[in-house]
């Protein structure tokens, strides 16, 4: 599910047309564990039956040499079946746990009674966030009101100051009470209700500036935090609508070339994202190839870290530096 383009535009009161995950992240993560269990268990059945073919066709050549009087074979034979019906009785325990974990991922899916409860869930989630905003509204007037009068005080105590002064009074530091205040003044937040819509318009999937990306990941993972409209859990080939924040972080424009990190030694790093144009190019490459588009990713992604690493070498824990520098001044990292 991705986040629904749309203006940062408040309301108090959630619409019936308001877009909603249809899935938690946690249950995507899940399903996921249970997919991985799932093909395991698939690849395990798949040997057994190789072995079990390949065990009838030995016995049935076994027995023929018996019926025709070749005693020496009698005992492998026996061991041959005994060997055959331990792995049919293995096969068979696998079967039932392949069809356990496939029960277990079909009732992961949402009916229509579960997806009406989740998202009149979602839509209470939503008010009670709108409803918090018209309180972080409340609280900045309050605080606009509350450093108002700390202003004043300030002004009054300096008058108090110039007329002990005129009076000849002896003022020792803080006689008039002048800093008790200080430091609640300073401790107060400015800009606090417009930083609540950002974080409201984030969480129900109206940003603004959202750009689409393909998501080239070898497997689905979490990607994001989870919001109202997006589960944040995404598979290769699915389409997210991220900020340009959001997006340095995936396409690892954070690291020189976006593609690599340094801690203690050198580690590689592939993007997680690509613009939606690149990746329907990449598509195109892959089908003229007559390749999947992972074939293409995985290709590119050796090939870049190849690249990188005769490029850098030593030298790039300071490209590292002042590509960060570079980033920070263009505001796509804190």
């Amino acid at each position: 599910m991705n986040r629904k383009e749309g203006k940062a535009v408040m309301k108090n009161e959630p619409t019936q047309t308001e877009t909603f995950s249809p899935r938690s992240q946690r249950v995507l993560i899940f399903e996921k564990g249970l997919r991985a269990k799932l093909a395991k268990c698939e690849a395990r059945i798949g040997y057994l039956e190789r072995k079990i073919r390949e065990g009838e066709q030995t016995k049935t050549r076994q027995m023929k040499c018996v019926v025709e009087g070749k005693t020496q074979n009698t005992q492998y034979l026996g061991d041959m079946l005994r060997a055959l019906e331990d792995s049919n009785r293995e096969v068979s325990a696998f079967r039932e746990q392949r069809t356990q974990i496939q029960s277990e991922i079909a009732a992961l899916a949402p009916t229509p009674a579960s997806a009406a409860e989740r998202s009149e869930r979602q839509r209470y989630l939503a008010r009670l966030a709108a409803e918090r905003l018209e309180k972080d509204r409340l609280a900045e007037g309050a605080l606009i009101g509350l450093r108002r009068l700390l202003e004043e005080r300030a002004q009054l105590t300096a008058k108090m100051a110039d007329a002990a002064q005129a009076a000849d009074f002896m003022i020792a530091d803080d006689n008039l009470d002048a800093q008790r205040f200080d430091e609640l003044l300073a401790s107060l937040p400015e800009g606090v209700a417009a930083e609540s819509e950002r974080w409201l318009a984030w969480f129900t999937g109206k940003e603004e500036g959202l750009k689409s990306y393909a998501v080239v990941v070898d497997q689905a993972e979490r990607l994001e935090p989870e919001t109202l409209a997006c589960a944040g859990f995404h598979g290769f080939g699915e389409t997210v609508q991220l900020t340009d924040r959001e997006a340095s972080q995936l396409l690892r424009a954070v690291y020189p070339q976006g593609t690599i990190r340094h801690d203690s030694r050198w580690s590689y790093e592939p993007p997680r994202i690509m613009p939606l144009e690149a990746f329907e190019a990449l598509q195109s490459e892959a089908a003229d190839e007559g390749v999947s588009a992972q074939v293409v990713v995985a290709r590119r992604n050796q090939e870049q870290e190849e690249q990188l690493r005769d490029q850098y070498g030593d030298k790039y824990q300071e490209a590292l530096r002042i590509h960060r520098e570079e980033l920070r001044a263009k505001g796509l990292l804190v």
